[in-house]
């Protein structure tokens, strides 16, 4: 199966936004970022701040290489790596029936508690990951090209925004 090299990009350059975001966010919000970090309880103290710079700068470290050099396989494992091992986490905490601890995704905002939903989230991002393994289509990009990414990536955005909200918030629209 050969891909587009538009979508190959699109997904790339989505996936690229995700963990620069991620990693700076926490970076920014370290405080937090411990504080969720430790809710989940699934390392040892004494390696808490060895993964509190290990985990933003591996997601950094990814979303640049996601930008620069979308093709290269290494990237690709290492995003599809981190989300499956946050998906992991997650799913340990929700079967000792932890279900109100913080996820740390949204740093910085209100804090939204883990859950199922995140976890086929996570299971979606190891996919589009995925995606990027695929061959990609030998034509040259035209000018209109670059504009279809842009608009692509800009729709990729809106979506995981609305999907995160609709995540963060279905507790309260099941009780309306």
């Amino acid at each position: 199966m050969v891909v587009d090299t538009v979508l190959l990009q699109i997904v790339a350059c989505s996936l690229s936004i995700l963990m620069l975001a991620a990693g700076t966010q926490k970076l920014a919000y370290r405080q937090q970022f411990a504080a969720a970090l430790a809710a989940y309880e699934l390392a040892p103290a004494c390696s808490m701040p060895l993964l509190l710079w290990l985990i933003p700068l591996l997601e950094l470290s990814v979303g640049a290489g996601l930008l620069f050099a979308p093709d290269r396989p290494v990237f690709i494992a290492v995003a599809a790596l981190l989300f499956g091992v946050y998906a992991l986490a997650m799913v340990i905490n929700l079967w000792r029936g932890r279900h109100d601890i913080d996820c740390g995704c949204q740093l910085g905002s209100a804090p939204q508690q883990i859950s199922y939903a995140l976890v086929v989230r996570n299971l979606l991002l190891i996919l589009a990951a995925g995606v990027l393994l695929l061959p990609a289509g030998e034509r040259a990009l035209h000018w209109f090209d670059y504009g279809v990414i842009c608009f692509g990536v800009a729709m990729a955005c809106l979506l995981y925004g609305a999907g995160n909200n609709l995540v963060a918030t279905h507790k309260r629209l099941l009780a309306l």
